[in-house]
């Protein structure tokens, strides 16, 4: 249980490190809770691993065993089970490992189509906030552009129903501001984005949607 302990201890970091937005933190002072249920595990784990072998031996006559007539070899169907799913569970730990790092780095270096680094989002109470918010940090040499929006990917959306003839798909949708495309590194495969010359127009009357839209839709 200690080294099992001490290898929790020197793995969190490294799953803190796969993933930006996980923080994982093993603190043991915090969470008191956790002393009663390692000190439980132990009692029932020492209960059961050393029970079995208690009933098992209890069975013989121990002048036989002394005579040495009685062999205490040999295996039975329960220990083959025993046997075998310690096996079973060693193989699935081992590939559930694999996959869990595999899928770490198939994230960490996955395209998502929009810009992921460098990109700070603040959220802000209102557009008054927001305004004297940008004019302090206008001046600043190490921000590159700064732009108000409604939604930003992977933090807010709000559900719609679209329709398109006899069609209706449930969509998730987001509000944009005009140069977050630019800000985002967005890339359209086809049409155009929200042009400013057509803000009162495309405001109403045009949307932007996905490639699983367009598929979804026909």
């Amino acid at each position: 249980m200690l080294l099992g302990l001490l290898i929790a201890f020197l793995l969190v970091p490294a799953y803190n490190a796969l993933w930006d937005f996980i923080t994982l933190e093993l603190n043991l002072v915090q969470n008191p809770e956790i002393f009663l249920f390692l000190l439980g595990l132990l009692i029932v784990t020492s209960i059961i691993a050393g029970g079995y072998p208690s009933v098992y031996i209890s069975g013989y006559q121990p002048v036989k065993i002394l005579k040495g007539s009685l062999s205490l070899g040999g295996s039975n169907v329960f220990s083959k089970v025993l046997l075998g799913s310690q096996y079973l569970l060693t193989i699935i730990a081992l590939i559930s490992s694999l996959a869990f790092s595999n899928n770490a780095s198939y994230q960490t270096t996955y395209d998502m189509g929009f810009a992921k680094e460098n990109i700070i989002a603040i959220s802000i109470n209102s557009e008054s906030e927001y305004e004297k918010y940008s004019n302090v940090l206008e001046g600043t040499p190490v921000i590159d552009q700064i732009t108000g929006t409604t939604n930003h990917i992977g933090w807010w959306s709000y559900s719609r129903t679209l329709k398109s003839g006899d069609r209706e798909v449930e969509a998730s949708m987001m509000n944009f501001s005009l140069d977050y495309a630019d800000i985002m590194d967005l890339k359209l495969a086809d049409g155009r984005y929200f042009d400013p010359e057509l803000y009162d127009y495309d405001r109403e009357n045009s949307i932007l949607v996905n490639e699983a839209m367009v598929k979804e839709m026909g």
